[in-house]
């Protein structure tokens, strides 16, 4: 049976090896949350994950990913050519990862606010980006 981490780890990898958004967003690509002392990163998390089974058995995944470009206000980063380039990268892209057959995502929907920081209230956590959907068939 393939291994779900797989998706996971493709959709990473698309972010890591971009040159472009590691200068727009050069702290990192974490999953679930970032390092200490990130100021400027992107951040993917899982919002849903429905199965399809087929034959007693897994035959489709659609994992929904979210995933934030995250700037503070005061590093001069910008959150929205991160966020387009996130877009870019992401939105009718084909992955591939062992055990499926090549898969596309799509942008399902966007996401855009700002938090103040808990450390300094003048200082604002920019972040956006959006939720893209996986539809992955196993092999």
């Amino acid at each position: 049976m393939a291994d779900s981490a797989a998706l996971d780890a493709a959709v990473i990898s698309l972010l890591l090896n971009d040159t472009t958004l590691q200068g727009l967003l050069p702290d990192g690509v974490y999953f679930d949350f970032a390092a200490p002392g990130a100021q400027r990163y992107t951040l993917v998390t899982i919002t849903a994950a429905p199965d399809t089974s087929m034959f007693g058995s897994r035959a489709c995944e659609g994992p929904v990913y979210l995933v934030l470009a995250v700037v503070l206000s005061v590093t001069g980063g910008n959150i929205q050519a991160a966020a387009a380039r996130i877009d870019a990268l992401l939105d009718g892209a084909t992955v591939s990862a062992t055990g499926y057959k090549p898969a596309t995502l799509r942008r399902l929907s966007r996401v855009r606010h700002s938090d103040p920081d808990s450390a300094d209230a003048s200082h604002r956590w920019q972040t956006r980006g959006g939720e893209y959907e996986l539809w992955a068939a196993a092999i």
